[in-house]
Parts: structure tokens; C-alpha cells; sequence
């Protein structure tokens, strides 16, 4: 599981949402399942749960393949669109983009 972390893509801590890079299916089934799959390629699967949710996300995808595990987790959250303009859109992205940055690092 720690093969692309030594490679330097994510800090050795970095687990965004409990999850780490390089998880397989099996093992991402038991600790956010059911994962349902999503049409689309490369495989993409809803999550049921993560280990560590976000309190402002609802809802997480991953993608997982056959020979490299997890390689992308995305949280996300359902806005009602009447009553919500651009601009709190953009504040709560960016808000959530700081905190997962400060906390796993940033993307290379």
C-alpha cells in the first residue's frame, strides 16, 4: 500500500477521509462500504461511509483500479440551488479546499 507514497505524491500522514492511496476494493468495501459503481471509466464507486467524514461533506466517490488501488477519493455535498449564490459556493469550496490542504498536504 505504500508503494506510490514512497514515490512522494502524497505526505506518508496523508489519508484523505481515513482512506489511504493504494487500497483495494476489498479492503475499501469493508472500511466505506457498500461501494456502488458507477458507469464510466476508470471504475468509480460511491461510498457508503468514510472512516473520517468531513462535517460539511455528504457525499464520496472513489476510484479504484485493478492493479493500483485507491488513487482518487472525492467528497462532495449536495446544494440546494434556490437560495445559494456563486459567491457562498465559492467561499465553502475554498474554505474545505484550505482545510484539506493544511491537513494532507498539497497536490503535486
Amino acid at each position: 500500500m505504500g508503494g506510490a507514497q514512497t514515490r512522494g505524491l502524497l505526505p506518508p500522514q496523508a489519508a484523505p477521509f481515513g482512506l489511504r492511496e493504494g487500497m483495494s476494493k476489498s479492503v475499501l468495501d469493508g472500511v466505506a462500504g457498500p461501494l456502488s459503481i458507477q458507469d464510466g471509466t476508470p471504475p468509480t464507486f460511491y461510498a457508503a461511509r468514510v472512516p473520517k467524514p468531513h462535517p460539511d461533506l455528504t457525499v464520496y466517490a472513489v476510484v479504484v483500479g485493478d492493479s493500483t488501488g485507491l488513487c482518487q477519493v472525492v467528497g462532495g455535498k449536495l446544494i440546494d440551488s434556490t437560495g445559494v449564490t456563486d459567491i457562498e459556493a465559492h467561499r465553502v469550496f475554498n474554505e474545505l479546499k484550505g482545510q484539506l490542504t493544511s491537513k494532507n498536504g498539497k497536490r503535486s
